[in-house]
């Protein structure tokens, strides 16, 4: 039998500010820059992307882990 499963966002406070069932909690135009990410092993996280100033797409942090893009790497992007 299978069951089904309903999983809600959990509630994240920045500042004094409280979001609440919100997955993108700051958004730019279409452009997500703040959002809440399901994670398997952690649940919920931050998923916070990293843009150059001239738009390019880097690469983004998920919880406390960075990721890089190829764009990243040509620029010499350091994970540290």
């Amino acid at each position: 039998m299978d069951k089904l499963t309903f999983t809600r966002s959990p509630t994240v406070t920045i500042a004094t500010i409280t979001f609440v069932n919100v997955p993108t909690i700051l958004q730019y135009e279409d452009t997500p820059l703040i959002q809440v990410v399901k994670v398997q092993p952690a649940g919920f996280t931050m998923q916070i992307p990293i843009y150059h100033p001239d738009g390019t797409y880097l690469g983004k942090v998920v919880g406390s882990r960075p990721f890089m893009t190829r764009d990243g790497e040509k620029v010499g992007l350091s994970l540290t």
